[in-house]
């Protein structure tokens, strides 16, 4: 009797551990699973974001293209127009191409002496964000709590941005 209470008992231990050990291995096929799903994941938006980004490219190229075909038709355009004015100064024929490049030079610099218009800035057409203003109060030797109390904001906030700008 106790013969077969100990070959009981050994054929208990015996499955309990093929049962731990089929365990572990079904919980490390999880986790090659999902690191696997992970990984297909991972390339999936990499693959989208690279797909985007070709796509952004292209667009802004063929935005460029256009854009320059526009200014050299518009170039085109305005040359000969300003050159139709310019014929009552040739008063010659074909015969004296060197008039033609000088009507051609004045056009030329006309486009060069062209300066855009500069925009004036005063301190007062421009506001200061939050950050800055206390990072100004900073420099000037306010604490956070001074800070705080002058810009109507949080002593917590105002102590994060003077961190973030350290």
């Amino acid at each position: 009797m106790a013969y077969l209470l100990a070959v009981s008992f050994l054929l208990h231990l015996v499955s309990f551990y093929l049962i731990i050990v089929l365990i572990q291995k079904t919980n490390s096929k999880k986790d090659l699973t999902e690191t696997n799903e992970l990984e297909s994941i991972k390339r999936e938006i990499e693959d989208l974001l690279i797909s985007y980004t070709t796509e952004m490219k292209e667009e802004n190229e063929k935005l460029l293209s256009d854009i320059e075909r526009k200014r050299i038709t518009k170039g085109v355009s305005e040359l000969t127009i300003k050159s139709n004015d310019y014929k009552d100064d040739l008063h010659v024929n074909s015969s004296a191409p060197h008039i033609q490049k000088n009507v051609l030079q004045k056009v030329i610099e006309e486009d060069d002496a062209y300066t855009p218009p500069l925009v004036s800035v005063t301190e007062d057409s421009l506001e200061q964000s939050n950050t800055a203003k206390v990072l100004s109060f900073a420099k000037q030797g306010y604490t956070s709590k001074e800070i705080a109390k002058k810009l109507n904001m949080g002593d917590g906030e105002v102590e994060l941005l003077l961190k973030f700008h350290k």
